[in-house]
């Protein structure tokens, strides 16, 4: 098996992003690849290796599974199928700079509360280790900080449950895991945009190519990188082998996005459904992107509060125990 050799989030946005210009202006695979690599200025020796799995007969997702994330493989795995490749690739394109942008911005965001919370965590370790001692030695009256330590162990506590939390998670399969993950506040919302957002996209694509629904049904059951995508292949196989109705369907399964039902009923032409199923991918996109926007708004401020809560107890169960001593000695 070929080693992985994961190409930058900013890599594999300006790969898909050049790759589905190129093609779209009429070069062919080949020769577009080529000129990737030039404007990217990848190495010689994965560009080669990428060209000869393509001369051999492998996939274009086979070929370009060492460098791009697992989810991209899996929806380049159905460009078999719907032979679309160039909007493929311009969607793929467009939501990993969205990607990229946002993890720069989260990044950005992130990097002063994260620096104040490592000169917090100095400080902490410092008044346990030194200044701590020095009060005892003192004689300060430590009885209001004694009383306190009943939260390192509540700390401890939530610790513990976190762990076990994350355990359990492990040990469950991937579709528990992700029905838990959509449950979970703030998340839940996120994950479930995603998957309908992945659902849509396919969908269209392969509709508008003229790919019958039952060979998209069939495709899916038989995919072996994408578990989301085959397990709902099989349940839309069992239901429609039932005698249920695609409406029907949609809304037995939750992971399915409910506006698909209304789509597939209208009785329109499977081409216009396919665009319809592109525009509503397009929605669901701009949705989870400005879901991602709003929260992250909000990270800054919470580690914020945070760091002053930590602060202003650090002050208080220093500070409050010498005044009370100071207190004790006027007296």
């Amino acid at each position: 098996m070929k080693k992985k050799v994961m190409w930058s989030r900013k890599h594999q946005a300006d790969f898909f992003e050049n790759l589905s210009y190129l093609l779209s202006v009429g070069y062919d695979l080949e020769n577009a690849l080529k000129m990737v690599q030039l404007l990217l200025k990848l190495p010689n020796q994965q560009m080669m290796s990428i060209l000869a799995a393509l001369e051999s007969g492998a996939t274009f997702s086979k070929v370009m599974t060492p460098y791009v994330r697992e989810e991209l493989i899996q929806q380049l795995d159905f460009a078999t199928v719907h032979g679309r490749l160039v909007n493929l690739l311009e969607a793929l394109g467009k939501r990993e700079r969205e990607r990229l942008f946002q993890y720069r911005k989260l990044r950005q965001v992130l990097l002063y509360p994260v620096v104040l919370l490592i000169l917090l965590g100095f400080m902490l370790v410092g008044f346990l280790v030194f200044l701590l001692p020095e009060l005892r030695q003192l004689g300060v009256n430590l009885q209001l900080l004694d009383a306190k330590i009943s939260w390192y162990y509540l700390l401890v506590f939530v610790l513990i449950v976190i762990v076990g939390g994350c355990y359990y998670l492990k040990k469950q399969s991937w579709y528990k895991r992700l029905k838990l993950l959509m449950k979970v506040p703030l998340i839940g919302k996120i994950v479930k945009l995603s998957i309908e957002y992945y659902i849509c996209l396919q969908l269209g694509l392969l509709l508008t190519s003229g790919v019958e629904l039952s060979t998209i049904v069939q495709r899916a059951r038989q995919s072996t990188q994408d578990k989301l995508t085959a397990y709902i292949g099989n349940k839309a196989w069992k239901a429609l082998n039932n005698g249920r109705t695609i409406d029907q369907f949609i809304m037995d399964l939750e992971l399915l996005p409910k506006e698909c039902t209304l789509l597939f009923t209208r009785g329109q032409p499977q081409h216009k459904v396919g665009e319809e199923f592109q525009i509503l991918a397009q929605r669901k996109f701009q949705v989870l992107d400005e879901l991602i926007q709003k929260y992250m708004t909000f990270i800054q401020p919470i580690c914020f509060a945070v760091i002053g809560v930590v602060v202003i107890g650090m002050y208080y169960l220093t500070l409050v125990p010498m005044y009370q001593n100071m207190g004790d000695i006027i007296q």
